[in-house]
């Protein structure tokens, strides 16, 4: 349903529409900075292009595009593969993170898992990032949804 669509006829639809994907990048932004108070960008522009995080830490650089998607139960989309590499091989990019050409900049992929063991984003949990069996340097890592449980 595309609520933009609708025509002047009456049309049942919910109250509420929650961006699913931007409450998702905001989460994992809230586990970066939880770790990494200095040098977690969110949404910064570069030539015209915005990637959704760019690390800037002074022993690791990134770029991670988050997704809102069930990675864990299928292969990646090869545009979301596309759009992280693109951002990282950006000059604009490199500049802002003083980093000479000749570095391959890290393009992470980050996806919800419920069952996913990173509840946290810190320098142990980047480890574990797991790198694309037909590429260099792009990863995906899974974290975990917030959980609300029963009090």
């Amino acid at each position: 349903f595309n609520i933009t669509n609708t025509t002047a006829q009456e049309v049942e639809t919910y109250p509420y529409w929650i961006n699913m994907s931007k409450l998702f990048e905001i989460h994992v932004l809230r586990l970066l900075r939880q770790s990494y108070p200095q040098g977690v960008y969110f949404q910064k522009q570069y030539a015209g292009r915005i990637p959704d995080l760019v690390l800037d830490l002074p022993t690791y650089k990134a770029i991670i595009d988050v997704k809102y998607k069930p990675y864990d139960e299928r292969s990646l989309d090869i545009e979301d593969i596309r759009q992280v590499a693109a951002y990282s091989k950006m000059k604009s990019i490199y500049a802002d993170l003083k980093i000479d050409r000749s570095q391959c900049l890290d393009a992470i992929i980050i996806y919800p898992k419920v069952d996913s063991k990173h509840t946290v984003i810190n320098t142990e949990i980047l480890s574990q990032k797991q790198e694309l069996r037909d590429y260099y340097a792009i990863y995906k890592l899974d974290v975990q949804l917030p959980i609300l449980r029963k009090l």
